[in-house]
């Protein structure tokens, strides 16, 4: 069924059905759906005795409460009553599951409903007439279910990630505590294997030197900003507002120079734990700040010097009159003690260690994709056609005839559909000879990074793979299609071609003969669902990126806990 536009009022009836005293009273959570009001957190008062006139709601039916037009319509947690203010909206053709989102989206709350409210301040009510009139997006009740089910399972996957999370941060606090000295110990608890030695006492300023470089910004030294919970970032991305932007010298004045992996910190928000390793690179910080390079491992230094205990011992050198302008001075600082692991070997492993739990927490943390909820209303259809160049670069990496024919040109990267699986690209770039006759007869077509691979012939039709890492430009044979995308969508792009809507496209092309075989041309015609800017494209394909990632992650982390349990099995059972 195509989308079409219906009115509000005619997907959804409002209803007012009162004396029902026997159900639960019920309080709205704006963004989480109701609870009943003796389990609410908020101190409700309100009359009992007169609960007949409250209004029946429904599980899954929606409610315009008294500040709808900030937040959006709230979805009924389960059956109740509710106060006679609001009013409540059931649907026999709709999924409320399917409309939630966008009922709470941006586009439904500033585009549609604001114009209909009517009044001042606080006291603000909503048109309900006009409200109804609003056009809303409709699809069949079919449709409806299946995004609705897929839309509960992201919420699913949502909790269970922050719960990953959370259980990833307790794991990193207790190992913290395990793989380094506690309580004047010599040797941490838990380390890896081969490592024996006692560790090092020594002073901060034995394994930190201050550096003291300052620049005027430019592309190769870019301003770039410190914040605790957020380390060195890009000046853009800072969460808070900057001050330093106003300066009017901001292109002449001298900023601090910082390298990737210098540890920085804010003398006056060590309290907060503004001190940590750059791992944003090369660039320029505020003056205010102080950043040390190191000999040692800087990624063992760093949990050194972002540890709870650390911290709370660089504080007894806090010093001035205002509680929140106090300051650790970095002289103070380095005269600290700090334990330091002998070997980089087992600096480096721990340092490692503790990245993978970092990356791990970040991607968990990533997992919240709820652009995908609220945009997928404003989708427009496309063809592939109209969105990627198909081939069109013929050539070997650009090389001259004299190249191509000549044995010194070391030849060209070749690929094989037939490694092209699950849209990946597990290939092997081998160097071919090439000889003039056969790039007469059979010229192939240049890739770089970011094109995407769909074969158009042979057992593997319809495979698609994004090329990536590549460390130059290469060739492939033209019984596959080069699509060149739009930079920074390809991703997206990468994705929209595994969806069940391409593969039954290509399942109904006519291909016949022995060798199943489609044209470019059919390809073009294929159809899909994107958003109009390229920026949520962006978004939704670093989404899945992650999603990749995650899962690459996942099953490395199966295996070790396969190894693990292998070795255990062999070492407690004889």
């Amino acid at each position: 069924m195509i989308w079409e536009q219906r009115k509000l009022g005619d997907v959804f009836k409002e209803y007012s059905e009162k004396n029902h005293t026997e159900l639960p009273a019920l309080t709205i959570i704006q963004g989480g759906g109701t609870v009943k009001r003796e389990d609410s957190d908020r101190n409700l008062m309100y009359d009992k005795s007169n609960l007949s006139n409250y209004k029946m709601v429904r599980k899954d039916d929606f409610i315009v409460h008294l500040r709808s037009f900030e937040g959006g319509l709230e979805k009924a947690s389960s059956d109740g009553i509710i106060s006679p203010a609001y009013h409540t909206f059931h649907s026999d053709v709709a999924d409320s599951r399917f409309y939630y989102p966008y009922f709470r989206s941006h586009e439904f709350i500033k585009h549609k409903l604001v114009p209909h409210v009517y009044g001042i301040r606080d006291g603000r009510s909503i048109d309900i007439d006009g409200m109804k009139t609003i056009e809303i997006p409709y699809t069949s009740t079919e449709e409806q279910q299946k995004i609705g089910d897929y839309l509960e399972s992201i919420d699913h996957h949502i909790t269970l990630h922050q719960r990953k999370c959370e259980e990833t941060k307790i794991l990193k606090k207790y190992m913290l505590q395990k793989m380094f000295p506690q309580n004047g110990q010599k040797v941490p608890e838990i380390r890896f294997k081969g490592f024996t030695d006692d560790w090092e006492q020594r002073k901060l300023g034995d394994v930190l030197e201050r550096r003291i470089e300052q620049r005027q910004q430019s592309e190769e030294y870019p301003r770039l900003a410190f914040a605790s919970g957020q380390g060195v970032i890009p000046l853009s991305e800072r969460k808070t507002n900057n001050r330093e932007q106003l300066t009017k010298d901001e292109y002449t004045k001298k900023y601090l120079v910082t390298e990737l992996n210098d540890i920085v910190y804010n003398p006056a928000n060590v309290k907060y734990g503004a001190i940590d390793r750059n791992k944003c690179g090369r660039g320029l910080i505020s003056p205010i700040y102080v950043t040390f390079t190191t000999n040692e491992i800087p990624g063992f230094i760093e949990r050194i010097v972002t540890s709870h205990d650390f911290q709370q011992r660089a504080l007894r050198f806090e010093e001035g009159t205002v509680t929140k302008r106090q300051s650790v001075n970095p002289e103070d600082l380095v005269t600290l003690d700090i334990l330091v692991a002998p070997k980089r070997e087992e600096q480096q492993k721990i340092a490692t260690y503790f990245d993978s739990l970092d990356h791990l927490i970040t991607l968990h943390q990533r997992i919240t994709p709820y652009f995908l909820k609220i945009n997928a209303f404003v989708w427009e259809q496309r063809k592939l056609g109209d969105s990627c160049k198909l081939n069109g670069r013929i050539g070997f990496r650009g090389y001259t005839e004299k190249d191509i024919i000549s044995k010194e040109a070391g030849g060209v990267l070749t690929f094989s559909p037939t490694n092209i699986v699950d849209n990946k690209l597990t290939i092997e770039c081998k160097n071919t000879y090439i000889t003039r006759e056969k790039y007469d007869e059979s010229p192939e077509i240049k890739i770089s990074n970011g094109d995407i691979l769909f074969v158009k012939t042979g057992s593997t039709l319809g495979k698609s793979a994004l090329v990536a890492g590549l460390k130059e430009d290469a060739s492939i044979n033209p019984q596959i299609v080069v699509m060149h995308v739009e930079k920074d969508t390809e991703n997206f792009m990468s994705n929209v071609l595994i969806t069940d809507r391409v593969m039954k496209q290509v399942a109904a092309v006519k291909i016949g003969g022995a060798v199943p075989t489609m044209t470019e041309t059919e390809l073009k015609n294929f159809t899909y669902f994107a958003p109009a800017e390229k920026e949520e494209k962006k978004k939704i394909g670093d989404h899945f990126r992650t999603l990749d990632n995650l899962i690459t992650l996942h099953q490395r982390k199966c295996e070790e806990l396969q190894n693990i349990k292998k070795f255990m099995l062999q070492n407690m059972f004889v």
